[in-house]
């Protein structure tokens, strides 16, 4: 993939150079680049570069045909048309934001979508695909900051729009139901988190059918809720339908089927049947382990939850060596100084204490 990366990018600088400097055919060749660097690449770090670029090209051509127009009364030549690169400072914008996005870099990103946004209804007016695109990448981005009452409003008018433009029976909509369940539990508004997640599966099982992955994944949501909000049962129930559909769909050795697995057994341990979750813990740790190899931090985290629910059914010497196999990982992986690392040392004293240990759970803790 780095290999593609550099030729991809050395390809983009050679075709640069021998391309007006304000021609369109060379803006939608660097948005193909932008998005082969992100999505398929995974490289966010080059498209953020590559994206800034872009803006500054977009905002100077923009500046350039202002001047055009009124000074010498003409319209701009074929390169340089107004619409083009306004929607052009709108894409380059957005994929901005995503790829700063996915570096985890929010506030950098919070200030791209803002730009879009404004582009976007100056453009294209409020009630627009783009318009609505655009507060739900704020929103997202608002949400990753913490800032979830402005999430709310952005995702919400983002829902407004869509309705309006699409109704109710239509997948962006079922997505913007989606995302503002998201936001209403991270607040603790379970029961507003389960209406929306509802909303968004009678959507979707309208539109796709029962063996869809957008089907799963709103029971799978709706399960998380209700797990958090104490419904274990119902929990249980949401996370074996999204169980089902995913191993129809994709097959035992999927990650999504061993997350389905992982959090049965969670649910099942919070129901205090150690046994099944032992059964449906140990499942997910094997296909994590077959897709992923042993230093993974996921494969870590299934470890370190074996290990929780080994010591509650008293099998203490299984926990103490499955969360010392998290703690492994994790300090191969993360090193000493992390919280993971930090975890995984507290409640593996917490197994050596119980079995007597008392020394070694002190150096631990």
């Amino acid at each position: 993939k780095q290999a593609i990366s550099k030729s991809v990018l050395r390809m983009s600088n050679e075709i640069d150079k021998q391309i007006l400097p304000h021609s369109i055919g060379l803006w939608i060749f660097r948005c193909n680049v932008n998005m082969t660097l992100s999505n398929v690449l995974n490289n966010p770090e080059e498209a953020s570069k590559l994206c800034d670029t872009w803006i500054s090209y977009h905002k100077m051509t923009l500046n350039q045909s202002e001047k055009v127009i009124p000074e010498y009364k003409a319209k701009p030549d074929q390169h340089l048309d107004f619409n083009l690169h306004q929607e052009g400072l709108l894409r380059s914008s957005l994929d901005h934001g995503h790829a700063l996005h996915q570096m985890q870099n929010y506030p950098g990103a919070i200030q791209s979508f803002p730009r879009a946004l404004d582009v976007a209804i100056g453009l294209f007016g409020k009630e627009h695909p783009d318009t609505a695109q655009s507060y739900v990448y704020l929103g997202v981005t608002q949400h990753a900051l913490g800032n979830f009452s402005s999430a709310l409003e952005s995702k919400q008018r983002a829902l407004d729009i869509r309705v309006k433009l699409y109704g109710e029976e239509h997948p962006d909509t079922a997505q913007s139901y989606v995302s503002l369940g998201v936001t209403q539990h991270a607040l603790g508004n379970f029961s507003s988190a389960l209406q929306y997640d509802q909303r968004a599966l009678d959507i979707r099982v309208k539109l796709f059918g029962e063996e869809h992955p957008d089907t799963a994944e709103s029971c799978f949501s709706i399960g998380v809720t209700q797990h958090a909000s104490g419904d274990y049962l119902a929990g249980l129930q949401s996370f074996q339908r999204a169980l089902d559909i995913r191993v129809k769909l994709f097959g035992e050795e999927h990650p999504d089927t061993a997350e389905c697995y992982f959090s049965i057994g969670v649910t099942q341990h919070a129901l205090g049947d150690f046994l099944s979750a032992l059964e449906s813990k140990q499942r997910a740790l094997d296909i994590r382990v077959k897709l992923y190899g042993e230093e993974h931090p996921d494969t870590a985290e299934y470890y370190f939850s074996l290990g929780i629910t080994q010591h509650a059914s008293g099998d203490l010497w299984s926990a103490l060596e499955s969360k010392q196999r998290a703690l492994d990982i994790r300090v191969k992986l993360f090193d000493e100084e992390h919280p993971d690392t930090a975890q995984s040392y507290v409640n593996l004293g917490v197994t050596q204490h119980a079995l007597g240990n008392f020394f070694s759970a002190l150096q631990s803790g």
